[in-house]
């Protein structure tokens, strides 16, 4: 992915993390997934309830997102903000890490690279298959 690309993206996961509902932990994380084909971005932010398992990540969101419209993710770019600073290498929870990888071939994307989800968790469940 050329520069220009990958600085919108980012810029578009910044954007996201502002809509981000984080009343508890004032961690805020938004996501810019980039699909195939139709080149649509899905933005998605975190949601925070008073008890946390029901809550979501960003990354998550956006992946179900996509895949409620039959969309291929290609690019995830992701970005954090708390107390006034904002971070682009973001490290995703396993659960995020895990739903990451089972989308073959997408690629996380920083201001420095653009990598695959798959060095996120070498070591990822396979043992239920889709029917």
């Amino acid at each position: 992915m050329e520069f220009s690309r990958r600085k919108l993206l980012l810029e578009e996961a910044k954007d996201a993390s502002l809509k981000s509902y984080a009343p508890y932990s004032n961690f805020h994380v938004g996501v810019a997934l980039l699909t195939k084909g139709s080149s649509k971005t899905i933005r998605a932010s975190n949601i925070e309830f008073a008890v946390s398992a029901i809550g979501i990540c960003a990354e998550r969101l956006a992946l179900c997102l996509a895949r409620r419209e039959n969309l291929e993710p290609s690019y995830i770019a992701i970005c954090s903000h708390y107390k006034g600073e904002y971070n682009f290498h973001v490290a995703s929870c396993g659960l995020c890490r895990q739903a990451m990888v089972e989308f073959v071939g997408l690629k996380i994307v920083t201001p420095n690279s653009c990598k695959s989800v798959k060095h996120l968790l070498p070591k990822h469940y396979e043992g239920r298959k889709p029917k």
